[in-house]
Order: C-alpha cells, then sequence, then structure tokens
C-alpha cells in the first residue's frame, strides 16, 4: 500500500522533505524508492551512501505500519504532498514537509486564507482587535489559519468559529497529545467545525524544537499573515518573517512605541517585511478581496508597454487559464501585487477574469 511506503520515507532517518521530493521524483513513487537498486539511489543529488543504507533498515517500515493502524484506529487522514487534497499553498515553499496528518472535514484548498498570529501574552486590546477583525473578514468566508497557542491564536479561532469561518490549527506535536492543556475544548470545537493539522507522528511531543517548523506550515498555508501583538522575539515574529520569505503579504497592527507587545510588529514594518494594517478593511482592499466579485474585464485599446512584471503574467497565462495564486507563484510575487499587475492588463484589454479567481487572455 502506496501510503506505509510514504509513512516510511517519513520516518528514514536524515531524509528530510527536500530529499524525500527528490527521491520520488527520482523513483515515480514513494514504493518505488524502497524498491530501487542501492547504486542506482545513489545517484540522486545529495542523498550519499548512509542515507541510502538507512532507507533499507527495517525501523522506517516498523514505524510506518504503527503509525498507519494509529491513524486508522483514530480517524486520521494521511496526505501525502502529491494528493489533491494537500494544500496547494505549501507547495510553493521549499521547505514544505512531505506529509501531514489530518482531523477534521475542512478543506485545505478554500479560495482565501488568512493566517492570524501573536503573542501568549495578548492584552485586552489585541484579543478585541482580533476579534473584530475576523468578524468583519467573514463577509468573505476566509479560512482562518493560526497555531492553537494560548493568547492572539486561540482567540483567532474562538473568533472564526463564532462568526462562521473556517478555521484550522496546525499543531506543533502529534495527535496523541492536546497541548496546551487550557484549550483542550477548543481542541474539539475545531476538529469538529474545521480541521487539526501536524506533520508530526502521533506519539511526537510538544517539544520547544516543533514549533518554528509548525510556523512555517501556518506561514506557508495562508495568502496573508497578520501579526497581532508580537515581542521582539517569538514565534509571531518567525511566523511573520517566513511569510514574507515565501513572498506572502504581511500585515502588522502597529501600537504604542513603548509597549513591549508592539515592539515585534513595528519591526516588521520597520524592515518592510509587513505593511501596516490600521483597519480590518485594510487587508481585504489590499487584497483584493473586497470588490473582487465585481470586477469587470476592461475592453481598452492602449499601447502595449508592458513592465517586467506583466510581461511575465501574459507569458504565464499563454498556456491557459490560471487561479491567481499560481500566478503569483509563477512570477514569484505576494497576491495582493499580482492583483494590482492584473487589473493594469484588464484595462489595457489583454486580460480578463473568469469564474473562480481564474484569468485569461483576451
Amino acid at each position: 500500500m502506496e501510503v506505509h511506503y510514504q509513512l516510511a520515507l517519513c520516518f528514514v532517518d536524515k531524509i528530510g522533505p527536500v530529499i524525500a521530493r527528490a527521491l520520488v521524483d527520482f523513483c515515480g513513487s514513494a514504493e518505488a524508492v524502497f524498491n530501487e537498486k542501492k547504486h542506482l539511489l545513489e545517484k540522486v543529488p545529495g542523498l550519499g551512501n548512509e542515507r541510502v543504507q538507512a532507507i533499507f533498515k527495517s525501523d522506517p517500515r516498523v514505524k510506518a505500519d504503527l503509525e498507519l493502524k494509529y491513524a486508522i484506529d483514530h480517524g486520521i487522514e494521511i496526505l501525502f504532498y502529491k494528493d489533491e487534497a494537500f494544500p496547494r499553498r505549501l507547495l510553493r515553499c521549499a521547505d514544505s514537509p512531505v506529509l501531514l496528518f489530518k482531523k477534521g472535514q475542512a478543506n485545505l484548498n478554500p479560495n482565501h486564507t488568512v493566517a492570524v498570529v501573536g503573542t501568549r501574552n495578548q492584552t485586552s486590546h489585541g484579543a478585541n482587535i482580533t476579534t473584530e477583525m475576523i468578524r468583519e473578514w467573514s463577509a468573505i468566508s476566509p479560512t482562518i489559519i493560526s497555531g492553537l497557542a494560548l493568547g492572539i491564536d486561540a482567540t483567532a479561532h474562538r473568533a472564526a468559529l463564532k462568526y462562521g469561518c473556517t478555521t484550522i490549527a496546525v499543531l506543533g506535536h502529534g495527535f496523541e497529545y492536546r497541548y496546551p492543556y487550557q484549550n483542550r475544548k477548543l481542541y474539539m470545537e475545531i476538529e469538529e467545525n474545521g480541521a487539526l493539522l501536524t506533520e508530526f507522528p502521533s506519539t511526537s511531543k510538544p517539544d520547544a524544537a516543533n514549533f518554528p517548523k509548525r510556523n512555517r506550515i501556518v506561514a506557508g498555508m495562508s495568502d496573508a499573515t497578520v501579526v497581532v501583538e508580537a515581542a521582539i522575539k517569538g514565534g509571531a515574529l518567525i511566523t511573520g518573517q517566513l511569510a514574507a520569505s515565501y513572498n506572502r503579504d504581511v500585515f502588522a497592527i502597529p501600537g504604542r512605541v513603548s509597549d513591549p507587545l508592539s515592539a515585534g510588529c513595528l519591526n516588521l514594518i520597520k524592515k518592510n517585511e509587513a505593511c501596516v494594517l490600521s483597519s480590518p478593511s485594510d487587508l481585504l482592499e489590499t487584497m483584493g478581496w473586497e470588490t473582487e466579485s465585481n470586477t469587470k474585464p476592461k475592453q481598452i485599446s492602449l499601447p502595449i508597454d508592458l513592465s517586467t512584471e506583466e510581461a511575465s503574467i501574459i507569458s504565464a497565462l499563454q498556456y491557459g487559464p490560471m487561479q491567481v495564486d499560481k500566478i503569483g507563484s509563477a512570477i514569484g510575487r505576494p497576491i495582493s501585487q499580482v492583483f494590482a499587475l492584473i487589473t493594469t492588463l484588464e484595462l489595457r484589454g489583454l486580460v480578463k477574469s473568469l469564474p473562480g479567481k481564474q484569468y485569461t487572455l483576451l
């Protein structure tokens, strides 16, 4: 069974996501990796003899058997990076995991995704802002993604549930644990009404080293990341920086210069890694979500004098219609910039919008 080999590949010592993908691409499937001749596997760049020997040890398959049984017994869905249901936004990140464990029925590829992150030591002001933002965004039903930590994360999940938005919690541990303990009720509510997601096998403890890895999934699954309150160091700041490195749109709530919980947000803004978010509507306007359903293609004859980015979009669309996130991936630009470029191309009568946030050449 292919899923057994997919699990086993993730249990091979010293093989991370990048090499795992290279192996699957080279051999054609996870099962083929374990059936390939050793001398051929050594041709895979970055593998080496030590890793090749590790593939053929019995431990990965034994662990895969146990993990598969646990998943079946506990209703856990196993998603490999080649599966249609795997979060497609993550595939645009070089360090994306190759395998995820999921509880819940939420779609991992919705139209709009927003990560909302912040300090565990939230203030009442931060909690109110988080709740109000999600209340206003609920008009377009975005999926709210966060890390189920105490503070801003938990507030974001609760606000999403309250206002009818799907929410996804990305965990820094396996499903054998419910962490933090104070959020156990919220954990169950999200499982029932959204989804819980982790790259860690069932018995993985909530160790500190796991949470930066968790943060990259939060950032990678999101079209936009909003940092509400953050100290100068911490997980929320890391998530914002990761999102910026993935060419995603990042927003930060500005606060008082003297407030330690504003230091991280102000630092992101200072380094041009985040835009100032002064009201909930700022995000909708910047992302083009507020008016996209009313956008009509314009047929205007203008001289074709394209910028490099505009020409890249035209080149990408010559093979057929594309969704906006895929256009962003193709040209290496955040979605907000793509919307601005496409608007110009629409006005020039070169591009038109289609249902499902797709665009095509005229």
